[in-house]
C-alpha cells in the first residue's frame, strides 16, 4: 500500500488542495489568519498550518469551516488542470466597433 488516498487523491494532495482553497478564500475575502482562526475556532498558527498543508482538520473544524465558507468544497473539487486553465485565462477586453453616422 502506497499510503492513504481520499477522493481518489493521495493524502498530501488533499491537504494541499484544502490549503489552497483556504488561501483563496482568505485572499478573496480579505481575511487575516486571526479572522479565519476565529471563524473556525483555532489559533492563527493552526490556520497557517492548514493553508500550508501541514496539518489535518478534524471533523468539527472541517464542518465549521464549511459553514462559514460555503465555497470551500467547490474550491477543493477543482482539479489542478482547472486551476492551471484559470491561471492562463486573460480578460477579453474587446471594444465594440464605432458606429458611423448614417
Amino acid at each position: 500500500m502506497n499510503g492513504a488516498t481520499f477522493l481518489c487523491r493521495p493524502q498530501s494532495q488533499v491537504l494541499g488542495d484544502v490549503g489552497t482553497a483556504l488561501l483563496q478564500i482568505k485572499n478573496a475575502r480579505g481575511l487575516t489568519l486571526e479572522d479565519m482562526g476565529r471563524d473556525i475556532g483555532v489559533s492563527r498558527e493552526m490556520v497557517a498550518q492548514y493553508i500550508a498543508g501541514e496539518a489535518e482538520m478534524g471533523f468539527t473544524k472541517w464542518f465549521r469551516a464549511k459553514d462559514v465558507y460555503p465555497e470551500l468544497e467547490e474550491l477543493i473539487a477543482e482539479t489542478a488542470a482547472d486551476r492551471a486553465a484559470k491561471a492562463r485565462q486573460r480578460a477579453l477586453d474587446l471594444k465594440p466597433p464605432r458606429r458611423r453616422p448614417a
